[in-house]
């Protein structure tokens, strides 16, 4: 039995259109490394550094995507922090070297716990319209914050 040019080609295109489906739901892995920090009134906080995609590490100082998560870092649950907060006091996202007050859209940690390994997702809309999307994992910095100074 032989198939048809056109029944091969239709079931090519099926496989590039579920293929295509798959990768747009599991965006490219970054690295991430992850600090304790302080929030703009002294509080608890944590940053996340996130590399590009594919990277195998990510350079802390001046990373592809900086998040700063204005709470404490012993989230045992999955949570999601959205951008912007309606109260001001969930933190900032800096994205390409410069900061966005106005990105959109959300943050999501399986767990960040300090010394456990950091898993998360991210996406955001910044103010020109581009969507960043993505995944990161990574490790948490001994480096310890001395707040409220």
């Amino acid at each position: 039995m032989t198939s048809s040019p056109v029944a091969v080609a239709a079931g090519a295109l099926a496989v590039a259109a579920l293929t295509a489906s798959l990768l747009a739901e599991q965006p490219a892995l970054s690295p991430a490394v992850a600090w304790r920090d302080c929030a703009p009134w002294d509080g608890a906080a944590f940053t996340v550094a996130v590399g590009r995609p594919g990277q195998k590490d990510v350079d802390r100082a001046q990373p592809w995507l900086r998040i700063a998560i204005w709470h404490d870092a012993s989230i045992q649950d999955p949570v999601t922090y959205r951008f912007p907060d309606t109260d001001g006091k969930t933190g900032a996202v800096q994205y390409g070297g410069n900061a966005f007050p106005s990105v959109t859209g959300t943050v999501r940690f399986a767990r960040a716990v300090f010394g456990d390994d950091l898993d998360g997702s991210f996406a955001f809309v910044a103010p020109d319209g581009q969507k960043i999307v993505g995944r990161f994992h990574g490790r948490w910095s001994p480096d310890v914050a001395v707040c409220g100074r």
